[in-house]
């Protein structure tokens, strides 16, 4: 969007005893209380508390004076001194809403069961329609795939969940409709497949459906090798809508069965895991042999490791957290690799002049790009037969993601293939693998390979009597707070810094503010790792 999006707060939360019990609604000026929080629909409308009725008034009116200066139909009746209806006030809000003006606001605890029923109404009561978002885009032909209930289907599988009784496909339907055993296209791995049960969900309730429709978001089971962000469509009619962004995974953990019998079984319950979160990944050390499991964080790791024992049984060995660094080139390169060996019979030969390129900080700054490698065939006149070039790249991609000076996977570079020689009985594919794998480890020699270290982007949320110790804390853990937003209760600092000094960061923060601070972390980017840390981060990998 071309503009900013306003925050519009529709509540304000009812403390009592520093404990969320309930909020006031701004729209009707009225209170929604919970009184049995084991009991998410035991909730009581009443009127606004004696102690709010300030407060709420005076976000009411600032409620409709924001909305004003977004909504000419609002600004009109405000400027004339008349007091909106609730049907007025709902109506703007949905228009300006769907217009991306405004963002509605609201206060909830899925926790303590708080609030939720009203954000689920806010829902269906401010979000647009299929009607009203019209389309699409079709990343096959970039063509726009109108919302129409007459059309050929297509729909979307954002999210996959095993099941005792199978996976289901969570999944949004953009065009179309479709029946229980029709068949249905997956345009990644381009096969069919009929549709299984489609099912209602309502949490953990399921009703089943004869079919899903333009606008339906249903379950459905019994579908093989679908993934998360996978599009389904019919096979007359191919689509492929953009698929859901994955982060990088930034930690990893040593982990492995606690019964080895139970192998076979693990290894499957880590796939089930990977398929349902995409930002897991299985990884295999290559010098050890160890299955490594990569994440987003520590509560990401330690939630995946518990539901392989709540979910499938499984109970396991898990080894330290690790951060997931990566190499990089840091200058253009040209290298000259010569292969030959001579043992009797048959030898091997293989010469290739490669230019190793870094990526411009563009490149580096879309996703993923630190584990990127793009290879370029330059070679003209034949000096290479066609046959071997797949043999090089391969040896460039092997040698590259088991790392240069410290075995972390490196990448974010182009190579070019720019010539070289061959013989006509000696050279091979495995003679032209090993002169790329001899190539790339000669960037170790002439000192142009970089460690990086991931940064981390993150809020905390604390009273402000706390602002100097922590800022100190985060300090002495290599990070720098970005902004400060400061009231006389609470104060929110923006921080980066590296995940290598993040490690039990919230047991300090609860310590530094007793128990009252809050942090939330996310990856931001990766940056180099100071010379002076370098040579103990090799070490530990070796």
């Amino acid at each position: 969007n071309t503009f900013v999006q306003k925050p519009l707060p529709l509540q304000v939360p009812i403390i009592e005893e520093n404990s969320f019990t309930g909020i006031i609604d701004l729209i009707n000026m009225h209170s929604v209380q919970w009184s049995n929080l084991s009991q998410i629909d035991d909730f009581v409308l009443a009127e606004i508390p004696e102690q709010y009725k300030v407060e709420a008034e005076l976000a009411r009116e600032q409620l409709v004076e924001r909305l004003a200066a977004e909504d000419e139909s609002i600004l009109e009746s405000w400027a004339e001194g008349k007091t909106p209806t609730n049907f007025e006030l709902v109506v703007a809000i949905r228009r300006q809403t769907i217009a991306g003006k405004i963002v509605p606001i609201f206060a909830a605890s899925a926790y303590k069961n708080i609030g939720i029923q009203p954000v689920l109404d806010a829902i269906t009561q401010y979000l647009p329609t299929p009607i009203e978002r019209l389309e699409s885009v079709d990343n096959l032909s970039q063509k726009p795939v109108t919302n129409d209930l007459d059309g050929a289907f297509a729909a979307l599988v954002f999210k996959v969940v095993n099941d005792p009784h199978g996976s289901l496909a969570y999944t949004r339907v953009y065009r179309g409709q479709l029946q229980r055993a029709d068949r249905v296209l997956n345009t990644r791995t381009n096969k069919a497949q009929k549709v299984g049960p489609i099912y209602e969900m309502h949490a953990n309730i399921r009703t089943e459906k004869p079919a899903m429709i333009c606008g339906d978001i249903v379950a459905i089971a019994g579908l093989k090798d679908v993934q998360t962000g996978d599009t389904l469509c019919t096979e007359d009619m191919p689509v492929a809508f953009e698929t859901i962004s994955v982060p990088e995974p930034v930690m990893e953990i040593a982990i492995e069965p606690g019964d080895r019998k139970n192998q076979t079984k693990f290894s499957l319950a880590l796939q089930t895991l990977c398929r349902e979160d995409p930002s897991l990944q299985i990884k295999t050390d290559s010098r050890t042999g160890q299955t490594c499991l990569a994440g987003m964080g520590e509560l990401h790791l330690e939630i995946a490791v518990d539901r392989l024992k709540t979910d499938f049984g499984i109970t396991t060995r898990v080894g330290a957290p690790q951060v997931a660094y990566r190499e990089t080139l840091i200058k253009a390169t040209e290298i000259h690799a010569l292969h030959r060996k001579q043992t009797g019979g048959l030898g091997q030969f293989a010469e290739a002049k490669l230019q190793f390129i870094p990526f411009t900080k563009e490149e580096l700054d879309s996703s993923n790009a630190y584990e990127a490698i793009i290879f370029e065939n330059r070679i003209v006149g034949g000096v290479i037969p066609q046959e071997f070039i797949p043999a090089i790249e391969a040896g460039i991609r092997q040698s590259a993601n088991e790392g240069i000076v410290s075995h972390y996977p490196c990448g974010g570079f182009k190579v070019e293939l720019i010539d070289g020689s061959y013989h006509q009985n000696d050279s091979s594919q495995m003679a032209f693998s090993l002169v790329a794998k001899q190539a790339v480890k000669k960037l170790k020699e002439i000192a142009c390979i970089q460690l990086l270290e991931p940064i981390m982007k993150i809020d905390i949320n604390i009273p402000s009597d706390y602002i100097g110790s922590v800022i100190g804390d985060l300090n002495r853990r290599r990070g720098q707070v970005i902004e400060q937003n400061n009231d006389p209760q609470r104060a929110v600092l923006k921080a980066q810094a590296p995940l290598a000094e993040m490690f039990g960061y919230i047991g300090c923060l609860r310590a530094l503010t007793a128990g009252r601070g809050q942090f939330s972390m996310s990856f931001s980017h990766y940056e180099a790792v100071p010379k002076m840390l370098v040579t103990n981060i090799i070490g530990d990998k070796k």
